[in-house]
C-alpha cells in the first residue's frame, strides 16, 4: 500500500464525519488551522497596528513630543522614535529626532533637562537635524517640552 499524502489524507478527513477521524487525521487539520509562532506573531502585529487610533489633530503643537517613523539620514529604512514638533502644516510635521544613544553630545544633540516631566522614559537629548513627517503617521503623542527645555533647543538651533 502507498504512503499517502498530507493532502489526500487532509481531504479524506475532511470528508468524514468528526468523530470517525483518526489520531493522525486530527493532528493534521489542527496543525492546518493552527499555523506557526511566527504567522501568530505576525497576525498580532497587524492587529495591533489596525488597532492604532488616529492622533488627535489639535494635540500636535510646538514643543509636543510624539512618536513617529523617522527616515534614516541614507533613505534605506526607518526607525520609529521620539520627536519634538517645531513646525505644523495641514498635512505635514517638522520635527528634530531625539535620542538617548550615550555619544549623543558628540553628535551634537541638546541636552533634555526635565525628560521625565516630558512624558521620556530615559534622558534624551534632541538632535539637530530637521526631518519632515506626515500627521497621518504620527502614533502618538508623549508629553510636552518644559519651557526652559523649549528655550534651550530654540536658541542651541538658531545659532
Amino acid at each position: 500500500m502507498a504512503r499517502q499524502g498530507r493532502a489526500e489524507v487532509l481531504e479524506r478527513a475532511a470528508r468524514r464525519p468528526e468523530r470517525r477521524r483518526s489520531v493522525a487525521e486530527r493532528r493534521l487539520i489542527n496543525e492546518r488551522h493552527r499555523p506557526g509562532l511566527h504567522h501568530r506573531k505576525q497576525r498580532m502585529v497587524e492587529r495591533s497596528l489596525l488597532a492604532v487610533t488616529p492622533v488627535a489633530q489639535n494635540a500636535m503643537h510646538e514643543g509636543t513630543i510624539v512618536r513617529t517613523p523617522v527616515e534614516y539620514r541614507d533613505g534605506d529604512g526607518f526607525k520609529t522614535r521620539p520627536c519634538v514638533v517645531v513646525d505644523v502644516d495641514r498635512f505635514d510635521l517638522v520635527v528634530h529626532p531625539i535620542t538617548s544613544s550615550p555619544n549623543r553630545s558628540a553628535l551634537g544633540a541638546i541636552e533634555i533637562e526635565n525628560w521625565r516631566s516630558a512624558g521620556l522614559t530615559r534622558p534624551c537629548g534632541v538632535r539637530r537635524d530637521l526631518v519632515v513627517v506626515e500627521r497621518r503617521l504620527v502614533i502618538e503623542c508623549i508629553g510636552v517640552l518644559s519651557d526652559e527645555d523649549r528655550a534651550l533647543v530654540e536658541q542651541a538651533v538658531t545659532r
